[in-house]
C-alpha cells in the first residue's frame, strides 16, 4: 500500500492536474475590453497585453466589445469558461459602479476572479481656454446667477458622476448631455455648444498642448499637472475619486492560472517603458494583485452604493 501511494504521489507530481500554471498557456489569451479602439482603456490593455505576451509567449489577442458602459463585455466573460483563456479588462463603470448605477446589469461580482488592477486615472472638469471661469467656483456661482443658461457635457458612464456631485451638491440648473465618448463631447466643448465637460486626459493632451482648453478641477491629483485643484478641494468630498482599468476572469479560474497573469501583469507594469507610455495618455500605473484587488473592488462597491443612494442617481 505504500509503494502504491508514492506511485501515485509520483504521478502527480510529474504529471499535473489539467489547468494548473504548469500547462498554461498552450494557445492565445483572448482580454476583453468594453470601449472601443483606441481610447485609454483599449490603448492600456493593450500596451499590457503586447510586453506581456513575452513572457506567456502566446499572443494576447485584445477584442473590443463596446457598449453600456462595458456592461456588455463584463457579461461576456462572466459567462466564459474559466480556463484562463478570456479576461476581462474591467472597468470602474461596468463594476464597482455599475451595480449602483446601472438598472439591467446581468453578472455579479461573484461571477470575477481578480487578477490585477494595473491602472488608475482621474476624471477632468475642462472648459474652452477662452470661457470666462478660470476655477469650478466661478462657474458654480455663475451658473447659480444664471440657472438654465448653461450646457454641460460627459463622456457618459464613469465620467458623469463627478459632474453630478457638482450639479446636486450645488443645486446646479445646468442640462448635462451624456454624449457616447470622449470625441463628440470634446467637439462640442470646442464648437461652444456645451460650456463646460468632464472627460478624462487622453483626448485632451492635443488641445491643451494647443492652448485650446483649460482644466479647472480633476477627481484626483495629477501628477503632471499638480496645479490643478481635486473636486475634494474646491469642495466637492464626495465625488467619487480614482477611476480604475484591471483584468478579471471568470469565476473558477484555477488560482494557479490567476496567479500566474496577475505575476505577468505585473512584470509587465514595473517595466519604466510601460509606465512611461501609459503616463503620456493620462494614466498611472497601479498594480493590485488578486487578494488586494478583491477588497479594494468590495470598497468600491459599497461607496458607489452609498454615493447613488445619497445622489439618488441611476444612469
Amino acid at each position: 500500500m505504500g509503494n502504491l501511494v508514492f506511485v501515485l504521489i509520483l504521478l502527480v507530481l510529474l504529471f499535473p492536474a489539467k489547468g494548473e500554471a504548469s500547462d498554461y498557456p498552450a494557445r492565445p489569451i483572448q482580454v476583453v475590453v468594453g470601449t472601443p479602439p483606441g481610447g485609454p482603456a483599449d490603448s492600456a490593455a493593450r500596451m499590457v497585453a503586447e510586453e506581456s505576451s513575452k513572457e506567456l509567449k502566446v499572443p494576447i489577442v485584445v477584442m473590443n466589445k463596446a457598449g453600456a458602459s462595458g456592461s456588455i463585455s463584463a457579461a461576456y466573460v462572466a459567462g466564459a469558461k474559466p480556463d484562463g483563456y478570456t479576461i476581462l479588462v474591467g472597468m470602474s463603470m461596468s463594476l464597482s459602479a455599475g451595480f449602483a448605477l446601472l438598472p439591467d446589469i446581468q453578472y455579479k461580482l461573484s461571477d470575477f476572479a481578480p487578477v490585477a488592477r494595473h491602472v488608475v486615472f482621474p476624471i477632468l472638469i475642462a472648459v474652452r481656454a477662452d470661457a470666462p471661469w478660470k476655477t469650478l467656483r466661478e462657474f458654480v456661482e455663475d451658473a447659480k446667477r444664471n440657472p438654465d443658461k448653461y450646457k454641460s457635457g460627459s463622456d457618459g458612464g464613469g465620467t458623469a458622476l463627478p459632474w453630478e456631485a457638482v450639479l446636486q451638491s450645488s443645486n446646479l440648473r445646468v442640462a448635462h448631455a451624456m454624449y457616447k465618448g470622449s470625441a463628440p463631447n470634446i467637439a462640442d466643448l470646442l464648437g461652444g455648444h456645451i460650456g463646460i465637460s468632464t472627460t478624462v486626459l487622453t483626448p485632451l493632451v492635443p488641445q491643451l498642448e494647443a492652448r485650446k482648453v483649460r482644466i479647472l478641477a480633476s477627481s484626483s491629483k495629477m501628477r503632471d499637472f499638480p496645479e490643478v485643484p481635486t473636486l475634494a478641494e474646491s469642495g466637492y468630498p464626495d465625488a467619487p475619486k480614482d477611476f480604475w482599468n484591471g483584468f478579471l476572469a471568470p469565476a473558477g479560474t484555477p488560482e494557479p492560472i490567476v496567479d500566474k497573469l496577475s505575476g505577468t501583469f505585473r512584470k509587465a507594469l514595473n517595466n519604466p517603458a510601460i509606465q512611461e507610455k501609459l503616463a503620456r495618455i493620462g494614466l498611472s500605473a497601479s498594480y493590485q494583485g488578486p487578494a488586494e484587488f478583491r477588497e479594494y473592488l468590495q470598497k468600491e462597491y459599497e461607496m458607489y452604493m452609498n454615493f447613488a443612494k445619497k445622489y439618488n442617481i441611476r444612469l
